[in-house]
């Protein structure tokens, strides 16, 4: 007998304009492990991706990026069988959204300020910016709990799989307690250039973005 990990209610958004459900036999660590391509799990994700290329509007776009890494003509659109690839990956020359197309810098900086505008929003930051700073001294304790330096260990990172989880009573300081990890984070990597922090505050009373894994997928992209 499978067992859900999860209930329908809370693995999906029940929007059909962007989301077909289905459902992948495993736990959270192993639904993105497949054993080939003849996985039947894998094939369920493949088919799935292959569907949303297919959605794609094809709208001819100069310097426009693949999803499979070539030039297709199609903005994120899957390559085409009778064309070729318009542009080439040399070794060592990739920027953060893949192998960096043969044009010239106006035109890579164009194409990258218009997938940066396509991922913000006006609230992005709105819960964020809201929330006062911690008093001086008052979350300090909290970077001496076991809970805490635990989780900040890698050696460590078997046991609680990245996931530290604050609970409390409403108004008890959860949201001034993160404002005030996110900051020691970010003070923490200033002087590592190999380390990135990113976040995305939840905001239950703001509009749909605020309140969304679109709007949090959203904000952890850009």
């Amino acid at each position: 007998m499978t067992l859900k990990v999860v209930e329908n209610e809370s693995s999906r958004l029940d929007d059909p304009a962007i989301e077909t459900p289905r459902h992948i036999s495993s736990n959270h660590m192993d639904m993105c492990r497949f054993s080939g391509t003849r996985d039947p799990e894998y094939q369920k994700v493949a088919a799935a991706i292959e569907r949303i290329l297919q959605n794609l509007p094809a709208k001819p776009q100069s310097g426009s990026i693949g999803l499979n890494g070539a030039g297709s003509g199609n903005s994120f659109g899957s390559r085409k069988p009778d064309i070729s690839p318009q542009w080439s990956c040399t070794e060592n020359k990739m920027d953060n959204f893949g192998p960096i197309p043969n044009t010239s810098n106006r035109d890579q900086a164009e194409a990258r300020q218009n997938l940066t505008d396509l991922l913000y929003f006006d609230q992005i930051d709105a819960r964020l910016l809201t929330l006062k700073p911690a008093q001086a001294k008052t979350c300090q304790w909290f970077l001496q709990k076991l809970e805490y330096t635990d989780w900040m260990c890698a050696e460590k990172l078997q046991e609680h799989h990245g996931f530290l989880w604050i609970k409390g009573k409403p108004g008890a300081g959860k949201s001034i307690l993160m404002k005030f990890l996110f900051s020691e984070a970010q003070e923490s990597v200033k002087s590592n250039l190999n380390r990135i922090v990113i976040s995305f505050f939840f905001n239950a009373r703001g509009d749909h973005l605020e309140m969304s894994t679109v709007g949090l997928y959203r904000s952890l992209l850009l």
